[in-house]
């Protein structure tokens, strides 16, 4: 075996480190309770070492092609520095607006986060980039009330999912009596 194929084995064996410290952060039940939890300073070298890992493969003189094979996806690369730093984020906002709580890592997912981007993408015809009034209009029909899910989207469907719910429900009395068609008399 050549110093290649060496090189090449522990690099895979400092990911798979990398990704199993990972997995037991984001499956762990016990709640993030303080800024200075060990968990939040292993997110942290997760974190830089994807960073140095593509900062080392930009930096070689191989072609762009050669270089797309040495990294993951850009998507996948995305995803998971949104996790990373999403969830650090995430934890030092909650725990500084209300001390004494926690954070569950176990708990966190990107699906509601993603159910508002598929009503952003839904409600603006699949605009990949829209203006900030189109962005803002859409923004403030989620936050006043529209459900957050879409039947466009790809991350399933959460009953009555609302940013915010009125206190005070609509009486039968108050609804239009329409015509259902698709029942017999």
């Amino acid at each position: 075996m050549n110093n290649d194929d060496g090189s090449r084995r522990d690099l895979t064996i400092e990911l798979l480190e990398v990704s199993s410290k990972m997995i037991e952060i984001f499956e762990d039940p016990k709640p993030v309770q303080s800024i200075s939890d060990n968990r939040l300073y292993q997110i942290d070298k997760c974190f830089n070492w994807f960073q140095q890992w593509e900062t080392s493969v930009t930096s070689t003189q191989n072609t762009m092609s050669v270089k797309n094979k040495m990294m993951l996806s850009d998507k996948l690369r995305f995803d998971l520095a949104s996790m990373l730093v999403g969830f650090r984020q995430l934890s030092q906002i909650i725990l500084n607006s209300f001390p004494g709580s926690g954070v569950v890592p176990a708990r966190k997912n990107s699906n509601i986060i993603e159910n508002v981007f598929c009503q952003q993408r839904g409600r603006n015809g699949q605009n990949d980039n829209p203006n900030y009034n189109q962005y803002c209009s859409t923004m403030n029909g989620i936050i006043l009330g529209q459900r957050t899910t879409t039947k466009k989207s790809n991350t399933g469907s959460i009953d009555n999912l609302s940013f915010f719910t009125p206190s005070r429900l609509v009486s039968k009395k108050h609804e239009i009596n329409k015509p259902n068609y698709f029942l017999p008399n």
